[in-house]
């Protein structure tokens, strides 16, 4: 596909280069979607390994989030309060959840908001959790929409979305990926503004 791009861009004339332009755009987007199809299609059929070792997300994510930075218009930064950060989890699977949360707001929350990735202890039913979130200062989201985002192919502003990219598959993902792990994930609106999305994992 993208060698039958490169041989037609320079068969076309220079008035043709940016349809070209708009097929290669178009092709990478219908990638990403194939990606993202069956990712979650193998991870809706996945089954988590009970022995999985406890590994610490701070030694995993706090790199993730330098990386993330690179070329980042918005203010993105870690914060860990945690005592001790390890938990039940698969490295591949908790990067990609940051990924995919640290892009959600970057495209959504705008360009000049702060986002802030943090892990914190708690404790619930006598059980010993850690909780990682994803929290940013943009407009939020409809209340009764908090629900719906990790539900596969939701959009909640079609033109946006369009306009930015992505057919909501992305939250859909990393709850199948918590399912597995044997964790959840919420979303709330923050009360000071702004969307905050929090995984739990067991210890």
């Amino acid at each position: 596909q993208n060698l039958v791009l490169h041989l037609l861009r320079k068969r076309v004339g220079e008035n043709e280069q940016s349809l070209v332009t708009r097929l290669e755009d178009e092709a990478k987007e219908l990638n990403h979607l194939i990606s993202d199809i069956l990712e979650f299609s193998r991870l809706e059929n996945a089954r988590f390994d009970k022995g999985a070792k406890r590994r610490d997300l701070e030694v995993l994510l706090a790199p993730q989030v330098e990386r993330c930075k690179i070329d980042l218009k918005q203010t993105l930064s870690f914060r860990s309060e945690a005592t001790c950060a390890k938990a039940f989890c698969e490295e591949t699977l908790i990067i990609r959840c940051l990924n995919n949360l640290v892009g959600n707001a970057i495209k959504y929350s705008g360009q000049a908001s702060q986002i802030e990735v943090s892990l914190a202890n708690h404790v619930k039913d006598g059980q010993q959790l850690i909780s990682m979130s994803v929290s940013d200062n943009g407009p939020g989201i409809p209340e009764n929409k908090l629900v719906d985002i990790f539900d596969p192919f939701t959009r909640l502003d079609a033109s946006r979305d369009k306009k930015l990219g992505g057919y909501g598959l992305g939250l859909a993902i990393v709850k199948e990926s918590m399912r597995i792990m044997g964790g959840s994930v919420t979303a709330k609106n923050r009360e000071q503004g702004g969307l905050s999305v929090t995984l739990v994992f067991k210890q």
